[in-house]
Order: C-alpha cells, then sequence, then structure tokens
C-alpha cells in the first residue's frame, strides 16, 4: 500500500462534493487544488498526507497554509512534509475545529482548505487573474499561474509584465497549448490528441509520440524547463512549455561545472526563459540549415565542417543552442533585474558590458552549447583562443539580430541596436584594440559572479 493510503475500512466517502473536470470525478473544487490525484485523494478519503511525504501536491498545501498565516519554516514551500510542515497543519486543523488535530493532510483538512480558497466562479479567482481560465482548462500549473499573475500585475512597460501578456495570448490563440509541471504532462494526452494531427513529422502517430513524451518526461533529470511542438491537425506548430516539479518546489538548481557553485532557478524567470525560446520556435529551422562553410557564421569554417563529419551533434545545433540560450539569458537577466529593484538596469548596460557577458560564456559554459560537438571547446584550446573567441562572439551576435525577444517595439530596438553594437565591440577587441577599464559583463543570467 503506497504512502498515505487508507486501508480499505478506513475510507471515508465524500460523495456530495463531486464535481466533474476533464472527463474525472473530483472532490475539489479551488483552482489551486483540483486535479492535483492526490489532493483529491485526500479529499475523497482514500489517502492521508503524512510527514515524510514528498510531492508538488505539499507544495500546494504549504503555500496554502503560508498565505493563510502559518509558519512552514524556512525552508518554505518546498514540496516535503517535515516537522514543520506536519506543525503548520495541526496549528491550521485546531483553528478550524478539526480533530483530531494531528499532522495529517485528510477529507477535513482538504475540503476545509479548499473552502477557503474557494472562488465562485473559478475562473475569476484573482489568485491568477487572466490565467484563472486557463488553469480551470488545465493548461497551466496552478503554481505556474499564480507567479505569471504577479508578472501580469508589473507596471506597464516592464519585461515581466511583456512575458506574462506573451504567455496570456500565446496560450489564448493556442499556439501555445500549456505550461504544465512533469507530473502532470500525462493530463494532457485529451488536450493534445483532440488537436494534434494523426501523424507527426517525425512518422509517430498522435498517440505514440504523446506516450514517448509522457515516458521521456518522467524520466528526464537536470532541467529546469523545456519546450517543444506538436503539428495540429492544420499543420501548424503547437508549443509545449513543461517545467521539472523541482524548479516547482525549489530544488532546481544551475550549476558552475568548474566549481560545483548553484545557483537555485527560480519559476518565473524560467518560465520566461522557455517562453522565449518558444517566441523564436519560427526561426529554427533557418539557423539548422546554416552551411558549415558561411563564413560569416563560423570563424574556423574548417573546423565547423570537421565537427559536423565526426562528431554526434552537427555544428548548426552548436550555433542554435548559442541563438537559444543567449536570447532566454538575456531575457532572464532584465527580468531578474526588475525583481531586485533595477528596473532600468537595461538603460545602463554598455556595449561592453554585453559583449564581454557573451565571450565570458564561450570561456566559461562552452558545455551549454556544443555538447556533443565541441566546436567551441576546441575554439578555446587554440594559441589565439582569445582572438578566436571575440571573433566568433561578433559573428554569432550579428546572427542573434534574426532573434525576437520583446514585444514592446522600443526596447526590440533597444536590443538589436545593442547585439550590433557588441558585435563591433568583440571585432574590435579581436583586431587589438583595447579598453581603458576591464570590461565588467552584464546582461545575461547567471554569469560566474552570480554563483556564491
Amino acid at each position: 500500500m503506497p504512502p498515505g493510503m487508507l486501508p480499505p475500512t478506513l475510507r471515508t466517502a465524500v460523495i456530495t462534493r463531486t464535481h466533474q473536470g476533464g472527463g474525472l470525478e473530483m472532490a475539489l473544487r479551488c483552482l489551486r487544488f483540483a486535479g492535483d490525484q492526490f489532493l483529491e485523494d485526500c479529499a475523497g478519503g482514500t489517502r492521508r498526507m503524512l510527514l515524510n511525504d514528498e510531492d508538488l501536491a505539499v507544495v500546494r498545501v504549504q503555500t496554502a497554509l503560508r498565505e493563510l498565516g502559518f509558519d512552514i519554516g524556512s525552508h518554505g514551500a518546498d514540496g516535503f512534509f517535515g516537522p514543520d510542515t506536519g506543525a503548520a497543519v495541526s496549528a491550521f486543523k485546531q483553528q478550524q475545529g478539526l480533530n483530531p488535530s494531528d499532522p495529517v493532510v485528510g477529507v477535513g483538512t482538504m475540503t476545509r482548505l479548499d473552502d477557503i480558497f474557494f472562488v465562485d466562479p473559478p475562473i475569476l479567482d484573482p489568485a491568477f487573474l487572466e490565467f484563472s481560465p486557463l488553469v480551470a482548462d488545465k493548461r497551466v500549473d496552478p503554481l505556474v499561474a499564480n507567479v505569471l499573475a504577479g508578472h501580469l500585475a508589473a507596471p506597464f512597460g516592464s519585461w515581466r509584465r511583456m512575458a506574462a501578456m506573451f504567455a496570456l495570448n500565446s496560450l489564448n490563440s493556442g499556439e501555445l497549448a500549456c505550461i504544465v509541471a512533469t507530473s502532470r504532462f500525462g493530463d494532457l494526452k485529451k488536450l493534445v490528441l483532440q488537436q494534434a494531427a494523426a501523424v507527426q513529422p517525425n512518422g509517430e502517430t498522435a498517440a505514440d509520440w504523446f506516450e514517448r513524451e509522457r515516458k521521456e518526461a518522467l524520466k528526464a533529470r537536470g532541467f529546469s524547463g523545456v519546450t517543444f511542438t506538436f503539428q495540429n491537425a492544420d499543420g501548424d506548430s503547437v508549443g509545449i512549455i513543461q517545467v521539472s516539479d523541482e524548479l516547482l518546489r525549489g530544488k532546481s538548481v544551475t550549476t558552475r561545472a568548474s566549481t560545483g557553485q548553484r545557483i537555485t532557478n527560480e519559476v518565473g524567470e524560467t518560465v520566461i526563459h522557455e517562453l522565449t525560446h518558444f517566441r523564436n520556435l519560427g526561426n529554427q529551422a533557418g539557423i539548422r540549415a546554416t552551411p558549415d562553410s558561411d563564413s560569416k557564421t563560423y570563424f574556423d569554417t574548417a573546423l565547423a565542417a570537421q565537427q559536423t563529419a565526426t562528431m554526434p551533434r552537427p555544428t548548426q545545433v552548436v550555433l542554435l543552442e548559442f541563438m537559444e540560450e543567449i536570447s532566454a539569458r538575456h531575457v532572464e537577466w532584465h527580468v531578474r533585474q526588475e525583481v531586485q529593484g533595477n528596473p532600468f538596469a537595461g538603460q545602463f548596460l554598455t556595449d561592453v558590458q554585453f559583449a564581454a557577458a557573451v565571450v565570458s560564456y564561450l570561456h566559461e559554459f562552452p558545455r551549454l552549447f556544443d555538447a556533443g560537438n565541441d566546436y567551441v571547446t576546441t575554439l578555446n584550446q587554440r594559441p589565439d583562443d582569445a582572438v578566436a573567441r571575440m571573433r566568433q562572439a561578433a559573428q554569432w551576435l550579428r546572427r542573434l539580430q534574426e532573434y525576437s525577444f520583446t514585444d514592446n517595439e522600443e526596447d526590440e530596438a533597444t536590443v538589436q541596436e545593442r547585439l550590433q553594437k557588441a558585435a563591433s565591440v568583440c571585432d574590435f577587441l579581436a583586431a587589438g584594440g583595447s579598453l581603458i577599464d576591464p570590461p565588467d559583463p552584464q546582461g545575461l543570467f547567471p554569469l560566474v559572479q552570480d554563483f556564491p
């Protein structure tokens, strides 16, 4: 019997509260809880949440208790039902007159939390603002929607609000199917199969494609988010953004391989990172079609061709990974600056700082781009490695002007100009130019100085 499951003789039937959701009988009505099978089982009397349980469902309960003013401990909503969470549950039950007031979430606790947070109608739940209908349709995870709603409430003209509006518009148009947690990816099956072409571009049936993606999602490790597509019946690509349970539990980290230093990944910034990937999906085919002989793209065309011929991944994928990661990490930097109280940081970002940041990525984090190819790693081994990095950075910064960063026309124009000028800085330095002061890398997140 799984942990937290009740013996059949102790199960409590909950009949009067059930409603239909996605074709399933559900006991819970509040958007932040409904559809989470663990919590539905707790409310339905077939399972209990106990000390040492570990799940996204625990995060949902922890978040609710914290919003009600209960202390869940210094670790916050981490998805682990430890003593602090148990004490908060017991305190809540005592306050609500629920007996026994033990550190257990069962029928009484779950239904009381559901009653407290339920908004009628659910699609007007203020916790999610305009994302509420999408949460109700199970297209956006409540934990993600809550963060995006916070960004939606950010000042007009901010990068956060722009990104949240882009997400909302993309979801409402159907171009983006969903933003879902790994553990709930299976809930998308009906939605995807209703829209998907019977046969996907790789030759798989839609059902086989979905099942393979579901299995890969469950066994994937070490990622915060991933963006991919399926083809709908009209032949259009529809995006899916999947975020890891570890991210939603505050357990996802970025590690600097050379030192082992770690930074915790934030939900809002990671989702916006993935939204930047989604924004530029249409550019990928052109990047992949770039020949290794293109001297405007590759500093060392012979090396580019050699790596394509001898390594598992073609060099075009290295270029693509550079484009994807630098664009997303630049947008993420803007958002992080705003969150940290520096809304005008982008206006003071210099071309030299941004150029230094891009070059530092080629030097410090080559495996982010060239795993399975080694193009950048091999450039770094040349006797003239500093010049090679500068020249390559200049070429790829100019290619990066093919990408889009924001819907704000003024900000987009600023970024495009920054890319061009940063490329010129790299060319200047590669030609032997010098700067009065050492460059201070800025404009991407994370950078070396961001690791504690």
